[in-house]
């Protein structure tokens, strides 16, 4: 195994000294790290730095850019290398090969790192564990790659539109989904509120909505314990209130609240309630669903304040660290990750902004899509607020990479905690003052008291 390891590289070593433009096939899927010899590793680096300065490529370039490096290799060595191959037909190949021993070397050494720290009495295991996770995803993840041509990309296009990934994961939400166009796998989605408003609740009816499609949701909720989480699902389930729920129901709600739980026990919703949790410790459970299920689609964490950074820093930088944090987490598990935060005081009217987001740090810049729900009737005058409909939400889309942003209106049950598309059909008819939209929709704004 270690001669076929060696042989490879020197093959690929060789099939760029014999046509040098052949780097290009290699250089953004290896570095000198893979090369188990020094003197190869020495080599390639050369050659790296080579063609990035436009340098030619020769036994000659090489012998001196490795000297001027501070490292030496014989200049037969290197012949023997140039001549090892006759062209470099196969160099993506030997690339595989090379990086395939690179792999398996690195998961050696960490084999005895892992021996190592078990052995360290003061080391608690969820410190090794979280260590274990972070190495692995490093070695998991794939390799960069460079430039792809128009007509690849194209190709790689059709394949989305072909597996619907260009629409993302439903919200459930149908006002919403058609300016977002679903969650997109790798996003991280910040749903921002003030106090009360209804994050958690809205977060909930989303994973509901996409746990009725089969899909598998992990909930971290911060705040909340288990057994309220479970009463929330089983509420949005069984149109049951949850009150009712806790107290007991009367009878005509039992046959709906059994209903409710047997299908919700049959949901891939997996919920922790650790109250002091890290991004890595989110990262190890995450990758445990996955183990465990084969598939994981949401990730919602409740919320983003309450995770501990790790760091000794003011609150800003460490929502920096944590925000940034997520949003690896969201790409490495290339899942949306729906992120609820508080917001500062610095609103009025239910005017928000993204400057409103509370420690904001990189969130802002983070986030693919920002949310902000809030109630008009809320920041209506008291003589005016007969005129508005206490079910009205409207949420503001106020940041969206990859969508249109605006305004869409949402209906929330409070017995059930429940949001869900605005029903206009509350609305006296006769007191419609516009016509309805492209989608056959009023507006609420359009409706006067």
């Amino acid at each position: 195994m270690i001669e076929q390891a060696l042989d490879s590289e020197v093959w690929l070593l060789g099939g760029i000294f014999q046509d040098p433009r052949a780097i290009f096939k290699v250089y953004s899927v290896l570095s000198a790290k893979d090369f188990s010899k020094p003197q190869n590793m020495y080599v390639f680096a050369a050659m790296q730095e080579l063609a990035k300065e436009n340098v030619p490529i020769d036994v000659f370039t090489v012998a001196d850019r490795i000297k001027k490096n501070g490292c030496a290799v014989d200049n037969d060595y290197l012949f023997g290398i140039a001549e090892s191959v006759p062209s470099a037909a196969n160099i993506e190949y030997y690339a595989s090969l090379v990086k395939e021993s690179s792999t398996k070397r690195a998961l050696y050494v960490l084999a005895g790192k892992l021996a190592g720290m078990s052995k360290e009495v003061a080391k608690p295991p969820e410190e090794i564990i979280s260590f274990i996770y972070d190495e692995l995803s490093l070695l998991g993840k794939k390799e960069k790659r460079g430039p792809i041509t128009a007509a690849e990309s194209v190709e790689r296009l059709m394949e989305m539109i072909e597996q619907n990934q260009h629409l993302g994961l439903p919200t459930g939400l149908a006002a919403l989904d058609r300016k977002i166009t679903g969650m997109r796998p790798g996003e991280m989605i910040v749903l921002a509120a003030p106090p009360s408003v209804g994050k958690t609740a809205l977060a909930a009816s989303i994973a509901n909505n996409v746990l009725k499609l089969g899909k598998t949701v992990a909930f971290f909720s911060l705040e909340m314990t288990n057994a309220e989480i479970a009463t929330r699902f089983i509420s949005l389930t069984s149109q049951v209130n949850s009150k009712a729920i806790i107290n007991g129901p009367d009878y005509g709600e039992s046959l709906k609240l059994q209903k409710g739980i047997n299908s919700y026990k049959q949901t891939k919703l997996f919920i922790d309630d650790s109250s002091e949790i890290k991004v890595p410790e989110i990262r190890m459970a995450c990758n445990e669903i996955k183990c465990k299920t084969g598939s994981l689609d949401l990730v919602v964490v409740d919320y983003l304040q309450l995770i501990e950074s790790g760091k000794k820093e003011n609150q800003t930088i460490a929502m920096g660290d944590v925000s940034r944090s997520l949003k690896i987490l969201a790409k490495e598990l290339e899942v949306p990750v729906l992120c609820l935060s508080q917001l500062n005081r610095g609103y009025k009217d239910g005017k928000i902004s993204l400057f409103n987001l509370r420690d904001s740090g990189n969130i802002e810049q983070d986030a693919n899509q920002v949310w902000f729900i809030t109630f008009p009737i809320d920041f209506a005058k008291d003589n005016e607020k007969h005129k508005h409909d206490p079910k009205l939400a409207k949420l503001e889309i106020a940041k969206n990479r990859c969508g249109e942003k605006g305004v869409v209106d949402l209906q929330f049950e409070a017995e059930y905690t429940l949001f869900t598309d605005y029903d206009y059909s509350r609305m006296n008819p006769g007191m419609r003052n516009g016509g309805a939209d492209k989608d056959g929709f009023f507006p609420v704004d359009n409706f006067n008291g």
